[in-house]
């Protein structure tokens, strides 16, 4: 039987004018804060408890900024510091942590609603069977990669 997957739930501590830049342009600092927090709790509400899973709040920025710790205290989630200079270097750092514990790793954003507890029990039943799942995003990209095993070096 293998280890329960880690599912390392990504976000950025509630900073103004450091979250959600892009979206600020157009609606204002403010209110694109609003919508961090927002998108946040969602996911947290619907990722927190996956069952058969580890689950980690991973932290781009201060794990002490006041909600970060009620974000960790109300879901009662580990907070983990976020290493790397840009998003793929943190992925790839949480994965390998996550790897070092588990047989399987999940990194999922907080930003991307329709990914739920069942979609992320889908995408670790999946890891049993495959190296690699995707959850891609309608934008084009992905909230959700799972791995098996380190992903080579380019």
């Amino acid at each position: 039987m293998s280890l329960p997957a880690r599912l390392c739930i990504f976000a950025r501590a509630p900073v103004l004018n450091a979250v959600k830049t892009r979206l600020a342009r157009s609606i204002g600092a403010e209110a694109a804060l609003t919508a961090h927090e927002e998108l946040v709790c969602l996911a947290l509400s619907q990722m927190a408890c996956v069952p058969g899973l580890i689950c980690e709040l991973w932290i781009a920025g201060a794990t002490d900024h006041p909600a970060v710790v009620q974000w960790s205290q109300r879901w009662q989630l580990p907070i983990v510091a976020q290493q790397g200079h840009d998003l793929g270097a943190r992925m790839s750092h949480a994965i390998q942590t996550a790897l070092d514990e588990s047989d399987r790793a999940i990194v999922v954003g907080t930003d991307c609603p329709g990914i739920t507890s069942g979609y992320v029990q889908q995408a670790a039943a999946a890891l049993e069977r495959h190296d690699l799942v995707i959850g891609p995003a309608e934008d084009g990209g992905y909230g959700l990669i799972g791995l098996r095993k380190p992903a080579p070096a380019l």
